[in-house]
């Protein structure tokens, strides 16, 4: 299976730019609107899966309960062992930045994790990126897939993709009125890296697209 390219998504885009990227190859959207109302969020998702994408919803239990979508939670939403206590059958994703939060995530049940930042980002100035050496070892170390974020771009995605990461999590690198060619570019990438194929993607996919029950 190809590594899975997730866009992150934080303003509203068109439904004409969500359909063009999903027939340049991206797989999800990963909502993250901070300050957004449930209903925003609720209307976010079912343009997201209108498009024929997977929806991720950042943060917001409540919002992916109600329908059924997966929920990323970041280093400071509910903790883990909690989110699972609530949405016991629900599709969880935790963002992870050291041992300590991937031990709780695990312990927790999680799905899949979320490793950043791996490479440089406006995003996070004067933090040092914790690199491709990391999120290698953190792929090799755990039995569920590991997306990466962080500074990728398409430069990098082979490398990540080779390195045992389920494919990459994209926020600034593809922009809503060029997404057809960003995603495109990223999509060769990912695809040409050897060995990308990582044994829990087919896993990965599946979960991103099941409905809870």
């Amino acid at each position: 299976m190809r590594p899975l390219l997730v866009w992150l998504l934080e303003p509203e885009v068109s439904a004409e730019a969500l359909s063009a990227a999903r027939e340049a190859g991206l797989d999800a959207v990963l909502l993250r609107r901070p300050g957004a109302s449930a209903q925003a969020m609720v209307e976010g998702v079912r343009q997201v899966k209108a498009a024929g994408l997977a929806a991720i919803v950042n943060d917001r239990l409540d919002v992916a309960l109600a329908l059924c979508t997966p929920c990323q939670l970041r280093h400071d939403s509910l903790p883990p062992r909690l989110a699972r206590a609530v949405a016991p059958n629900l599709p969880l994703g935790a963002s992870v930045h050291g041992q300590e939060q991937v031990d709780e995530a695990l312990a927790a049940g999680v799905d899949y994790l979320i490793f950043g930042h791996v490479f440089a980002t406006r995003s996070k100035p004067g933090l040092p990126p914790r690199g491709i050496v990391a999120l290698r070892a953190l792929a090799a170390s755990v039995d569920v897939p590991v997306l990466a974020i962080g500074g990728i771009s398409p430069d990098h995605a082979g490398e990540v993709a080779a390195s045992g990461a389920a494919g990459v999590v994209v926020g600034s690198g593809i922009a809503a009125h060029r997404a057809a060619t960003d995603v495109a570019r990223f999509r060769r990438a990912l695809d040409d890296a050897q060995g990308a194929a990582h044994r829990t993607v087919r896993d990965l996919r599946e979960v991103l697209r099941c409905a809870c029950v």
